[in-house]
C-alpha cells in the first residue's frame, strides 16, 4: 500500500482555493487505476505462483485447463475492477464479487495455498509514487501561477 501524507506547517491555514488544488487529483489517481490493473493482470497471467498439488493438477488436466495456479477460467482476470475513489481520494482494484476463490489464495485460507496475485513491488510502488508527485508538482505550480 502507498500512502502520501501530505502536512501542512502548524499555524498555516489552507485557503479554499488551495486545499481544493491539493484534492484535485482525480487524474493522477486514473492513470494509477490504470498501473495498478497492469500489474495485476500481468501477476496473474504470468502464473508465477506456488505449484499445484499433483491433484489438483490432474484434475486440471482432465478438464482441459491450464496447469498454472488461478487461470482455470480466465475469470479471475477478466472480473477484476479498477477505478478512482473521489470521495476518499483512492485509486483501486479489487477482485470481482464473485470471485471468492481469488481471496482465499491471496491469503492462503482453507484448503488453498497463498498465492498473492494481488502485490506490488518497489519499482511499482516508485512508479505510483512518480505518477502522483507530478501531477501535484503540476497542480502547485498552476495555483502558484495565478497567485503570483
Amino acid at each position: 500500500m502507498v500512502i502520501l501524507d501530505i502536512r501542512v506547517p502548524d499555524g498555516m491555514k489552507l485557503t479554499d482555493e488551495l486545499k481544493a488544488v491539493l484534492y484535485d487529483d482525480g487524474s493522477a489517481f486514473e492513470e494509477i487505476s490504470g498501473i495498478l490493473r497492469d500489474e495485476v493482470e500481468g501477476t496473474l497471467r504470468a502464473g508465477d505462483f506456488i505449484p499445484l498439488k499433483p491433484a489438483t493438477l490432474e484434475k486440471k488436466r482432465r478438464l482441459g485447463q491450464p496447469d498454472t495456479p488461478l487461470t482455470a477460467t480466465g475469470t479471475l482476470v477478466r472480473t477484476l475492477q479498477s477505478g478512482v475513489n473521489q470521495k476518499k481520494h483512492r485509486a483501486f482494484v479489487r477482485r470481482g464479487k464473485q470471485e471468492v476463490y481469488g481471496f482465499f489464495h491471496q491469503f492462503g485460507a482453507g484448503r488453498n495455498e497463498k498465492r498473492e496475485w494481488m502485490k506490488l513491488d518497489d519499482a511499482v510502488e516508485g512508479r505510483i509514487v512518480s505518477v502522483y508527485q507530478a501531477d501535484l508538482t503540476d497542480r502547485l505550480e498552476k495555483f502558484s501561477a495565478r497567485v503570483v
